[in-house]
């Protein structure tokens, strides 16, 4: 895109996977602000190797986590689409409508389905979501129309939406 606009930390300082991880950036395309997260670290902060071959013990898919310099950014991110008068769409591959109070089923999305397959869900739930969903709700109200997400195999209830007005949580089928 010629219209993609790159973060400081990409123009101006070490290479953004350098510091972030892989997977971390942002764009923006009329009006709207693009945020790709990565979940795949330690609940200390730790960036997995390769699942197949973990290097330490933390490093297992049950146990994602987005990393304290990712949070700091995202709450940058969405001050500067705040103050650029922009909304925000939200990438991450792990779920974050699942885990401890989590608002999967609730709202004005669909019920969930099997009161047993939360248990599933909570699973394939980002460790620290409810850290996140905080940000996103609250830092900005409004400003996020949506987060898409993956991981579940079989997403139901594949989406979640507290009420108008605050981000739709979509988990796509993943492959």
């Amino acid at each position: 895109l010629n219209q993609r606009q790159v973060t400081d930390n990409e123009v101006n300082g070490p290479p953004i996977d350098d510091y972030f991880g892989h997977g971390v950036y942002s764009w923006s395309l009329s009006g709207v602000r693009f945020l790709a997260l990565n979940g795949d670290f330690t609940e200390d902060g730790i960036p997995w190797q390769h699942l197949d071959f973990p290097s330490h013990s933390d490093e297992k898919w049950t146990d994602a986590n987005l990393p304290e310099n990712q949070l700091a950014w995202l709450e940058s991110q969405l001050d500067q689409a705040a103050a650029a008068s922009q909304r925000v769409i939200v990438f991450i591959h792990y779920r974050l409508d699942g885990g401890p109070d989590g608002p999967v089923g609730k709202g004005l999305g669909p019920p969930l389905p099997n009161p047993n397959h939360r248990s599933w869900i909570d699973n394939c739930t980002l460790r620290n979501a409810q850290r996140l969903r905080t940000i996103l709700e609250t830092r900005h109200p409004g400003i996020v129309w949506a987060v898409f997400s993956g991981h579940d195999h079989t997403p139901n209830p594949p989406w979640t939406q507290l009420f108008h007005d605050s981000p739709i949580y979509y988990t796509h089928a993943a492959m």
